[in-house]
């Protein structure tokens, strides 16, 4: 588990750049801003994918803030392929989340009160569990989707 709600991940694959973008286009809807827009879309993961890289989301039945934005490159390594993925919050909830953190922390400083420092635990320790969940889920969707292996460290 992380400490911060950002990780990085390398996996290797024997198959080819092209092949990943195909199976990767199988799996993702094409963004387009609208409201409701991937409510009955089958697919998992709206994003954009082109030849080097991708940037998608999971498509969330409800509402989850913490869904990480994923953004992988792909490189060439021996035979296969290596992909480096980079998995954070979108800017907007981190952009809200610092907002809300500072107002606390200036509530803080002015009353001398313990609960928003509360708040701000709260705060921190939902984010990461439901970050780190969304991860998890993602990691192991794109290690099956990618046929991918975490890369030796």
């Amino acid at each position: 588990m992380n400490v911060i709600p950002f990780e990085r991940l390398v996996l290797n694959s024997e198959l080819s750049e092209t092949e990943l973008t195909v199976r990767l286009n199988d799996y993702v809807e094409p963004f387009r801003f609208s409201w409701n827009n991937f409510r009955k879309s089958s697919k998992l993961y709206v994003g954009r994918i082109n030849e080097k890289e991708f940037g998608i989301r999971r498509i969330v039945r409800g509402r989850n803030s913490f869904v990480p934005y994923v953004h992988g490159r792909f490189g060439k390594k021996g035979n296969g392929t290596e992909i480096i993925i980079t998995m954070r919050l979108h800017y907007m909830v981190m952009s809200l989340l610092l907002f809300f953190i500072g107002f606390l922390i200036f509530a803080r400083i002015k009353y001398h009160e313990i609960t928003p420092l509360m708040f701000i635990l709260f705060i921190y320790l939902m984010t990461m569990y439901f970050f780190n969940e969304e991860c998890n889920k993602a990691k192991s969707d794109l290690r099956d989707i990618l046929e991918a292996n975490p890369a030796p460290v």
